[in-house]
């Protein structure tokens, strides 16, 4: 089972809709059996993905599962370990409890590695103990960022809490940077070519070697609020913005070493 963590350390920055999106390219487009673990406690992710009917919900959450330990009961093909108010609590019992809980959540995800082919984790917007969980336990992490200054200024702290996880998980392959919301301006152009210079060798790249980037698209926060993939609905709409957009999640699966499990079944036979 490869893991990745969506991370960042603002909110608002679309990890929530870049991990359930996805989650849902893996598990439909991929045929991948899918284990989504949300760290949120806001939800976004958990409620995206339960309403579109795709996905089950185990009856253990992730705020229980990291304090607690314990095992997921259910196996299912695309699994959702849900976020809990819990999660916002967890930072109070200190630093003295991380290891406790990085190895709660260990020992529960080691347990049914064999069941699954990835596992998303949609982190908090804070770096937090739910964030060091998550990218202890990582086989990858990836970034979503918003092309405005006080995001730009964030990066060199970003990749400096990515360094100190590196040092507990030194397996922890950060995948760069991934622009999201963009759209056609002269004020984002500058800075995604500050962004280039900057931090080009840093940021996500297609098999081309050009970095890759979400577009600001109403479809996009459509898909969202309606619990669906963004290449479902209004035919014309969804096969735009899907063209737009697959080269991004086709990056995160080459990067990963993803394959479809439709070519597997096409090698068996």
């Amino acid at each position: 089972m490869k893991k990745i963590s969506i991370m960042n350390q603002k909110g608002g920055v679309g990890k929530s809709m870049l991990a359930s999106q996805f989650a849902f390219y893996c598990a439909l487009k991929l045929n991948l059996h899918v284990l989504f673990v949300d760290l949120d406690q806001q939800g976004n992710s958990t409620k995206v993905l339960r309403s579109s009917g795709l996905a089950k919900q185990s009856a253990k959450t992730a705020g229980q599962l990291i304090y607690n330990g314990g095992t997921i009961p259910e196996k299912d093909e695309f699994l959702i370990v849900g976020a809990d108010p819990l999660l916002a609590h967890l930072e109070s019992e200190g630093k003295a409890s991380y290891n406790k809980f990085i190895k709660n959540f260990y020992l529960t995800l080691n347990e049914i590695k064999e069941n699954y082919d990835v596992c998303i984790f949609d982190t908090s917007p804070t770096p937090d103990v739910r964030a060091v969980c998550a990218l202890a336990l990582s086989d990858y992490a990836i970034s979503p960022i918003e092309l405005n200054q006080e995001a730009l200024d964030g990066v060199q702290a970003l990749y400096k809490d990515i360094e100190k996880v590196q040092a507990i998980n030194p397996e922890l392959n950060f995948l760069g940077l991934l622009p999201n919301r963009v759209v056609s301006n002269p004020f984002q152009k500058e800075n995604l070519r500050d962004l280039v210079l900057a931090y080009g060798k840093i940021l996500l790249k297609g098999s081309d070697g050009k970095a890759v980037c979400i577009p600001s698209r109403s479809a996009i926060s459509e898909a969202q609020a309606q619990g669906r993939p963004v290449w479902t609905g209004d035919k014309s709409t969804a096969e735009k913005v899907w063209r737009e957009i697959r080269r991004v999640f086709e990056a995160l699966a080459q990067a990963m070493c993803l394959e479809s499990r439709a070519v597997e079944i096409i090698k068996e036979e």
